[in-house]
């Protein structure tokens, strides 16, 4: 039985090289589940990420996942050999998966693809640039050199910039605008195009410039990841031991970038980096400590929660300033940056003059990391009658107008009962008198 949440590979063993490696044998079967961390193959033995060539041994870079990827290389494991189905619905079930599909592409991987919102270029295309391909090339230019301004600038999924350029040779692809869970992690340049080496070109190419993708990275919703890579030599021993250098540029460099790229791409896909999860929420009225049964509409609240990320295997705090959060009731009504405090982040306000059912909701999306979504759900009613406050305020006029009124009427009640006209006086006096 395995568990969801392990990082696990779908893999099958084609063919192998000759030579003295024990693991270098030719093995058939059934496509089977094997732990990243605990490959094995159908004869039951470790796969052999520890073992180093002498190559690698002699590369520092190369002492840790980079040199797993070139292990994968040597001894071919053809993830595009997968069952369609299978990948689908593992993907559904929080798998993780790194895709090398080879120049013949299978149907599977491209039927994966098209799931995904990928569309792969025809089988037996590769991405060609006339001007920014290595001196190594053979004479297609197809033999990419590119520049690290091509390449995804994220620490997480890259490991940031590249200091050299990146070799590559392969197929490319297109992606659906639709999806906006895509991400191209390193894009072809304005002047290539992908069409078969050795024909020539009749038609206007499909993929065109930056349009067409190289390396695409998917993170479902349900933080499933995804790595679409384009070239299987680009985690080959050759490519990345080989020096680099652009065709026209002085510039020579002893080492290309694909060997930190890859260990980032890798470390990123099965989830060694970029890991974030909520492990404490809480909220309450000010001044106390347990959250009430409803809050009442102007009190001052706190809403605090808890996010960890996971770093080398161990859950430590997260330290990213931007988390923030809401309070929706349909619309959000308040929307505040949390601040951090004593491991937490909080947020201190005060409630809407609004009753109803309202919603604490932090929906943390950033690229790189994994999607965190929590709602917490509280009632919020008016004010009982006892609690209106007995003069309001901004009232204050309309107070002073019926007051004003009072007067008034009695100033006038009291001038017309009293007041009399003195010619009227007088004239009723001489009528007395006669």
């Amino acid at each position: 039985m395995m568990n969801p949440h392990s990082i696990y590979l779908l893999v099958k063993y084609t063919s192998g090289g000759g030579g003295g490696h024990p693991h270098q044998n030719t093995y058939h079967g059934d496509t089977e589940f094997a732990s990243f961390k605990n490959l094995k193959d159908l004869t039951g033995n470790q796969f052999p990420f520890s073992t180093l060539s002498r190559a690698n041994k002699n590369n520092p870079a190369l002492k840790t996942s980079t040199a797993s990827a070139s292990m994968l290389h040597r001894n071919p494991i053809c993830y595009y050999t997968i069952d369609k189905d299978d990948m689908s619905k593992n993907n559904t079930a929080l798998s993780n998966y790194q895709t090398l599909p080879s120049v013949q592409l299978l149907g599977r991987v491209r039927d994966f693809g098209y799931e995904c919102g990928i569309e792969f270029e025809e089988a037996g295309t590769k991405v060609i640039d006339h001007i920014n391909y290595d001196v190594a090339d053979e004479g297609d230019h197809s033999r990419l050199a590119i520049d690290p301004s091509q390449v995804l600038n994220n620490k997480l999924i890259t490991g940031g910039t590249p200091s050299s350029p990146i070799l590559f040779d392969g197929i490319g692809m297109l992606l659906y605008e639709e999806n906006e869970l895509l991400l191209p992690v390193i894009k072809a340049t304005s002047t290539a195009y992908s069409f078969f080496q050795k024909d020539k070109i009749t038609e206007h190419p499909e993929a065109v410039g930056k349009s067409a993708s190289l390396v695409t990275a998917l993170q479902a919703r349900n933080n499933a990841r995804v790595m679409f890579v384009g070239s299987l030599a680009m985690l080959s021993d050759k490519f990345i031991l080989s020096p680099v250098q652009k065709a026209g540029s002085p510039k020579a460099h002893p080492t290309n970038g694909n060997a930190l790229l890859v260990e980032s791409m890798l470390n990123w896909t099965f989830k060694k980096v970029g890991l974030l999860r909520i492990s404490e929420v809480n909220h309450h009225v000010t001044g106390a400590s347990e959250p009430p049964p409803y809050y009442t509409i102007l009190e001052e609240v706190e809403y605090k929660i808890k996010i960890e990320e996971n770093v080398d295997g161990k859950w430590v705090e997260f330290k990213n300033k931007d988390v923030q959060m809401e309070f929706v009731r349909i619309d959000p009504f308040v929307r505040l940056t949390m601040q951090k405090e004593k491991g937490f982040y909080v947020s201190k306000f005060k409630l809407p003059d609004v009753y109803g059912v309202f919603q604490y909701k932090v929906n943390y999306q950033r690229q790189g990391y994994t999607f965190l979504s929590s709602a917490t759900q509280v009632p919020v009613r008016p004010l009982k009658h006892n609690q209106y406050e007995r003069f309001i305020p901004v009232a204050y006029p309309y107070y002073a107008s019926a007051f004003s009124m009072m007067v008034g009427v009695v100033l006038f009640s009291f001038v017309f009962l009293h007041f009399k006209d003195p010619a009227l006086a007088s004239a009723g006096s001489k009528q007395k008198t006669q």
